[in-house]
């Protein structure tokens, strides 16, 4: 769909547009016309650039070696909150990886900690963690603490595989061998990874999730298949400057950096819910409820009120 096409597109420009003149041009609000985006949340364009994103590099900046790297990615992911793992830090600055992780030590203080105040919460929305019963348990979070208990276990083995990786794909594939990760976790790992291994190509490779599928499909409504959503990502990526040109678009790349396949794959998730948004509906044609869930991020009422 040409028209669609052009959205998207101009979604990346504008998103990124809202980064630039709010952070690199220094400017005061609104930093953009689009009522969409200028109400509700939506990730960076650059995943580097989101809050979680830089909160895990700048954890990776201190580790001091590989094996400890991998540890707190896979700790940090499964929790998904910046909250959660700096009370798991303790004020530390990384998690040792040769520090024994005890379940039922670690699920007793996270408990403790949830329950001491109602902004306390160990996991987010942010993206749905399983339910799967690892340790037998009635609750998620005993549960989650007894998977990483396995995990580290088994983490000298894991870092031998991603040692032997020779490509982004295969480091994801790794990642997805470890127990209790799935395809869309297993990637996220595989992403942040290639952050402290640079070698693994980021724009080589992208495995999309559930919204990123829903965003091929408002662009290319007959795409079937993991391998053609593979392909049409990694097609957007490669041709980004053509399509920037074919729509008059001046793109303000973040260090001159070229957005990668992963950064794609974020991005066609994001422009799926601006999508259902603007039309109300799924690439299907089908209604979307009333609802859903979008956060007030970047209205305006709330950013002049903390100005005052």
């Amino acid at each position: 769909m040409a028209d669609n096409m052009k959205t998207f597109w101009e979604w990346i420009y504008e998103r990124q547009m809202i980064y630039h003149r709010r952070f690199e041009l220094g400017e005061m609000p609104p930093w953009t016309g689009d009522p969409i985006l200028a109400n509700h949340h939506f990730c960076n364009v650059y995943r580097e650039l989101d809050r979680g994103t830089k909160y895990i590099i700048d954890v990776l900046h201190r580790v001091p070696g590989p094996e400890d790297a991998l540890w707190n990615i896979l700790v940090y992911r499964y929790f998904n909150s910046i909250p959660t793992f700096d009370f798991l830090l303790d004020g530390k600055g990384y998690l040792d990886s040769q520090e024994k992780w005890d379940h039922k030590e670690q699920a007793g203080y996270l408990k403790f900690w949830e329950g001491e105040a109602a902004d306390h919460q160990v996991f987010t929305g942010a993206f749905t963690v399983t339910g799967v019963r690892f340790g037998g348990y009635s609750d998620k979070i005993s549960n989650v603490c007894f998977l990483m208990e396995v995990v580290q276990m088994k983490l000298s083995d894991i870092l031998a595989r991603l040692n032997n990786a020779r490509t982004f794909e295969d480091a994801y594939h790794v990642m997805l061998g470890v127990e209790g990760y799935g395809r869309f976790l297993a990637f996220q790992v595989a992403v942040d990874w290639a952050y402290y291994e640079p070698r693994l190509d980021r724009n080589s490779f992208a495995e999309p999730g559930p919204g990123c599928r829903n965003g091929l499909r408002w662009l290319y409504p007959q795409l079937r298949g993991t391998r053609a959503f593979h392909e049409a990502i990694k097609h957007l990526a490669d041709n980004q400057e053509t399509y920037f040109a074919q729509y008059n678009l001046d793109f303000p790349y973040f260090e001159g950096k070229r957005i990668v396949a992963s950064d794609i794959e974020n991005c066609l998730c994001e422009f799926s819910k601006y999508m259902r948004m603007r039309t109300g509906q799924r690439p299907d044609g089908s209604t979307v409820r009333a609802g859903g869930r979008t956060r007030n991020f970047y209205a305006q009422s709330r950013i002049q009120a903390a100005l005052i």
